[in-house]
């Protein structure tokens, strides 16, 4: 992807966070520049509820956060940039948060984002509204699909916030298809202070899918066998 399709889809992403939020840019951009990740960490040690209950309520620390890292070069020079190229395929977005990598790809394929957070959910089908799929298509929803559906599934940045990985894992080497391919980017570091909702499985992952009955192709790249 070059520097200035980038850039336009930034310009995209902002200009929707802007109508959405019935905001300034430069009221969200203060928002963006607050270090939003760290308010996110402390709604999370603050929590109360199960995991699954913080991602699906958590309102605008999470949104804000998944703004301004979307608009980093880094998310789409080292996240994203493997699979902007796929084309005829049906993928699963697991996890897709703000919807940014789901409308991306269904320029050319057919898509579906699956996200818990109603915020982000509700972003996500507000920004489906404005875009136009001459080829692809896209659908979001808070309920997971039937992973055999599916040639490829997306998950950035999303495995390291799951308490129960490795039962995920076995789960969807049950039904998945053979030859399904699993993208996944990780940060597995559960960093006191900025990330301390990360899970660490940097040293089991490569095993838990091994055991799920996938072949490890490169080191984001897994697939059923």
């Amino acid at each position: 992807m070059d520097k200035e399709t980038r850039q336009d889809w930034v310009k995209l992403l902002w200009q929707d966070a802007v109508d959405y939020l019935k905001m300034t840019p430069d009221e969200l951009y203060a928002l963006a520049e607050d270090k939003p990740w760290l308010n996110n960490a402390t709604e999370w040690n603050n929590r109360s509820g199960s995991v699954e209950d913080f991602y699906k309520n958590t309102g605008m620390s999470q949104f804000i956060d998944e703004i301004s890292f979307h608009s980093r070069p880094t998310w789409w020079e080292e996240h994203f940039w493997p699979i902007d190229d796929v084309k005829n395929l049906r993928i699963l977005d697991f996890g897709c948060g703000i919807g940014t990598s789901s409308l991306y790809l269904a320029q050319y394929n057919h898509v579906t984002g699956y996200e818990i957070n109603k915020m982000c959910l509700d972003f996500c089908k507000f920004r489906q509204q404005r875009f136009q799929f001459n080829i692809g298509s896209v659908s979001f929803t808070d309920t997971c699909p039937d992973l055999a559906e599916f040639n490829l599934v997306v998950a950035i940045d999303v495995l390291e916030h799951l308490p129960n990985l490795k039962e995920v894992l076995i789960e969807w080497g049950k039904v998945m298809k053979p030859g399904t391919e699993i993208y996944h980017v990780d940060m597995f570091e559960n960093h006191p202070t900025d990330h301390p909702m990360h899970f660490d499985y940097k040293e089991e992952i490569d095993k838990w899918f091994e055991e799920a009955g996938f072949k490890r192709e490169a080191l984001r790249l897994a697939v059923k066998v």
